[in-house]
């Protein structure tokens, strides 16, 4: 029986869950769990996209997040589907980031999402399991939605409780940006795109020591959450325990993360939280990278092409650093923007037929242009690196080498974003000179508070 849908409830969710989520979501231009089961899949489908279109004339609601830049792009796929499709109207809502997930969780409470909801993998569990999506697999089942070029890695890596509850429109994955004319200058060579964290540290400290006064090498991971989460998940665990009534992680963990990187902290390697600690207007202008302040920075994949716009130097993209002796050597992991199916929807079939239209349609993909990220169907892929923006080709590459070795991260629960704070607050406290053992163990009971959320009596 699905948990009953409230305002306040939906509200207070979205509002704790979407903070980490706003940066992976804005466009690249300025504007130990069981793994789920395999999705399923079917053969080829033709371009551009062939369903048979609905006999009656008939209204969707599609809703979204953007500015204006992004809204021209979402108008330019709405009316090209009006045009093969012309006894369907596509009735447009969109809000800026924050007032539209407070729309949204109006909208949900209320049972009148819009029939096409644009959503973020952040939210999809506390969505999915309440009963305000409609599972998407038996679309896909009967190839109303085809996933066939999609890899099943990626499939997967999104699924809640076995289901599919999303399509993605662009994906980003947890990275680390280097400048590489900044390391050029100090007579060094970038570090490969895979690299261990035992070679990153090395690299670190060779470099910091032909970096002039006042620039640092890396900016500081320990205060960065999917950084954190990453190494979770290399050390084989995940961020909650099945039922996410408590983390899934022991204490030793999180002491050892905190460990390597105030090893690199006081070697003068990272960046100091005196600098890292004071706001800046622009995340792309005003950041302490784009001021040359630091050499390499965690990030997410879709963020490269903004901030080179803002750099002179010139920038690429390695993976999340390897754990060759951990149970995951890789931990990177992606965060989707998409598009759901609302459960009271009247219309599903034509809903699924569209967000098909949108995700798998080579002239849909190519007036979407990566806006948010990466793109899901391999053969799409390799077709936009043909004309898309250098920047956003590495940003492809990237992708197609993680969905090879993408490995499992559970659908952050209700809670993860407080105790993501609480990591944060420990990481602060360390820096400032707290023990980390007495740290950790504030951020573990602070964690264990946060995941009380999905206690059940």
């Amino acid at each position: 029986m699905q948990s009953e849908l409230s305002r306040r409830a939906f509200l207070q969710t979205v509002g704790l869950a979407l903070g980490g989520a706003a940066l992976a979501a804005c466009g690249a231009t300025p504007t130990a769990t069981p793994k789920p089961a395999a999705t399923a899949t079917k053969a080829p489908a033709a371009q551009p996209t062939a369903v048979p279109a609905a006999k009656g004339p008939l209204e969707l609601r599609i809703g979204w997040w953007g500015n204006i830049t992004r809204n021209k792009l979402y108008d330019a796929i709405c009316d090209l589907w009006q045009k093969r499709n012309p006894n369907i109207t596509l009735v447009r809502e969109n809000a800026g980031w924050s007032d539209y997930w407070t729309k949204v969780a109006t909208q949900a409470a209320g049972k009148n999402l819009p029939d096409i909801t644009a959503s973020v993998i952040d939210t999809l569990a506390e969505y999915g399991q309440r009963g305000a999506y409609l599972a998407m697999d038996p679309f896909i089942e009967k190839g109303t939605i085809d996933t066939s070029d999609w890899p099943k890695s990626i499939m997967d890596a999104f699924k809640v409780d076995g289901k599919v509850f999303m399509m993605p429109t662009g994906i980003t994955v947890n990275v680390l940006m280097i400048n590489v004319d900044m390391i050029k200058r100090a007579s060094m060579e970038p570090p490969k795109f895979e690299t261990s964290f035992q070679e990153l540290a090395t690299f670190c400290r060779a470099l910091q020591a032909k970096l002039p006064k006042g620039v640092y090498a890396i900016n500081d991971g320990g205060a960065t959450q999917e950084h954190f989460q990453s190494w979770v998940v290399q050390k084989g665990y995940q961020i909650a325990n099945e039922k996410a009534t408590d983390v899934g992680f022991p204490k030793e963990v999180l002491i050892d993360f905190h460990k390597y990187w105030m090893d690199l902290y006081k070697a003068g390697c990272v960046l100091p939280i005196e600098i890292y600690s004071q706001p800046v207007a622009d995340m792309w202008a005003d950041d302490w990278f784009t001021k040359g302040q630091h050499a390499m920075r965690f990030t997410n994949s879709n963020q490269l092409k903004g901030f080179q716009q803002y750099n002179k130097d010139d920038l690429i993209i390695i993976r999340n650093p390897a754990m060759p002796d951990g149970k995951s050597k890789w931990g990177d992991y992606m965060r989707p923007s998409a598009l759901s199916i609302a459960s009271n929807t009247k219309y599903p079939d034509e809903v699924a037929r569209f967000i098909n239209f949108f995700v798998n349609d080579m002239e849909a993909i190519k007036i979407f242009n990566l806006e948010l990220g990466a793109i899901g169907p391999t053969k799409a892929a390799q077709e936009m690196m043909k004309t898309v923006h250098p920047k956003d080709v590495l940003v492809l590459k990237h992708f197609e080498e993680y969905a090879k070795s993408a490995p499992y991260k559970m659908i952050d629960p209700k809670g993860t974003s407080a105790v993501l704070t609480a990591q944060r607050r420990a990481s602060d406290a360390i820096r400032f000179g707290t023990p980390i053992e007495q740290a950790v163990d504030t951020f573990m009971k602070e964690a264990k508070e946060a995941y009380k959320v999905n206690i059940t009596s």
